[in-house]
């Protein structure tokens, strides 16, 4: 799944103030432009205790080099029901897998998967 283009995204709903790596309730969704010309895409939904069915679409770019990924998700697969002042931990990493290489930009400023360094989210009505 890391071995091409993919996004990562990490929620956690319990335990907020804690750090360390990823908790029982914690997820990591993993979003995967598997074959962009055939429109083919694949999803990983980590730490869950079944899997979620998502949908997906990826988009080539008019250049040919670029694509526009658009994904469904249900909350329930992210770990939490929102509702109003519902705070989570999240973290976004964009992983570039072109040229054989792997390049990762993680929104907390690391790739890696340490929940202390996460933002948050409220959900507001």
């Amino acid at each position: 799944m890391w071995a091409s283009d993919c996004i990562e995204l990490f929620t956690g709903a319990e335990n907020l103030d804690e750090g360390g790596l990823l908790q029982f309730g914690d997820r990591q969704l993993i979003l995967r432009a598997a074959n962009v010309e055939g429109d083919l895409a694949a999803y990983y939904v980590g730490n869950a205790p079944r899997s979620y069915e998502l949908q997906m679409r990826v988009v080539p770019g008019v250049d040919a080099n670029t694509y526009a990924m658009e994904a469904a998700i249900p909350f329930e697969a992210l770990g939490f029901v929102p509702t109003p002042v519902k705070e989570i931990l999240f973290d976004i990493v964009i992983n570039d897998g072109t040229g054989g290489g792997r390049r990762a930009i993680a929104w907390n400023g690391t790739a890696r998967k340490e929940r202390g360094a996460w933002g948050k989210a409220v959900f507001v009505k």
